[in-house]
């Protein structure tokens, strides 16, 4: 039982320094912030769209809920946004192997933002969660590029 208590200490400690540490960072392309400044396990995140990217433009809100044994178990991270992406599916979810078996508690909230903007930029093709998708981006890349910037002018603005 006493180590479950740490755990949730620990946790709590290292998200509220990975939040001031992001805030040094004084990124403008990437927010974030707490939901309910009473739960530290529940933050949104906006990601504006790479530029030069068909997402350039967009604004992408993410919701993050992290588990009580973080760091040692990654946070379900999510698009609130509807995005059109071979690795992001209708309900948000991002098939990105850091939020899945290759988690480790040397992530953190920064590194794992910028994987999910670079994903934008360079979707990762090997086993994609939108296969159909994926098919369009590797063979008909300006439907794929124009069926972007819709739903970016759709859902994103």
């Amino acid at each position: 039982m006493a180590s479950n208590i740490f755990v949730l200490r620990h946790g709590q400690k290292r998200i509220l320094k990975e939040i001031n540490t992001f805030k040094l960072w004084q990124l403008s392309d990437i927010k974030i912030g707490l939901i309910d400044q009473k739960d530290i396990y529940n933050l949104w995140a906006s990601i504006e769209g790479p530029q030069e990217t068909p997402y350039q433009d967009g604004l992408f809100n993410l919701s993050f809920q992290y588990p009580n044994e973080y760091p040692y178990q990654a946070p379900k991270i999510m698009f609130k946004t509807p995005i059109y992406h071979p690795n992001i599916n209708q309900l948000g979810e991002i098939s990105l192997d850091i939020l899945m078996d290759d988690w480790n508690a040397a992530l953190s909230i920064q590194t794992t933002l910028l994987s999910i903007q670079s994903i934008l930029d360079s979707p990762l093709l090997d086993n994609p969660i939108e296969p159909e998708i994926a098919w369009i981006y590797q063979n008909d890349r300006s439907l794929y590029n124009k069926t972007v910037r819709m739903w970016v002018k759709k859902y994103a603005q």
